[in-house]
């Protein structure tokens, strides 16, 4: 297989992968919303279902932690595609922000005039 090929297969699977971790943390915050919506509209006390919605709030953090792992991968996996001198050839909307660190550089601040 030849380099480039190799980056761009595993850039498929990585951009694939936080992709759908996003969407996980889409679909964690609705099941969330619509358990205390649903116990609302059922006109339920609020001690029903506040076990299931612990657990659902305590794999928050849990996937957050996940993604920042996700993220170093990403970041380590372009420092070797840097090193080796290869280029993965991605098909659409896989942007990254500018800077080193995966943070865009900070607009000029604000000025308030009087």
């Amino acid at each position: 297989m030849e380099r480039n090929e190799a980056a761009t297969r595993v850039a498929e699977a990585l951009i694939s992968t936080e992709r759908a971790l996003d969407e996980a943390f889409g679909r964690m915050a609705g099941l969330l919303g619509t358990v205390t919506q649903t116990r609302q509209d059922a006109n339920w006390s609020i001690l029903v279902g506040q076990d299931a919605v612990n657990e659902i709030a305590a794999a928050l953090p849990e996937m957050t932690a996940v993604r920042d792992r996700l993220i170093a991968a990403h970041r380590r996996l372009d420092r070797w595609q840097k090193r080796m001198g290869v280029e993965a050839e991605m098909q659409g909307g896989a942007d990254k922000p500018p800077g080193d660190n995966g943070i865009a550089p900070a607009e000029a601040p604000i000025r308030r005039v009087a």
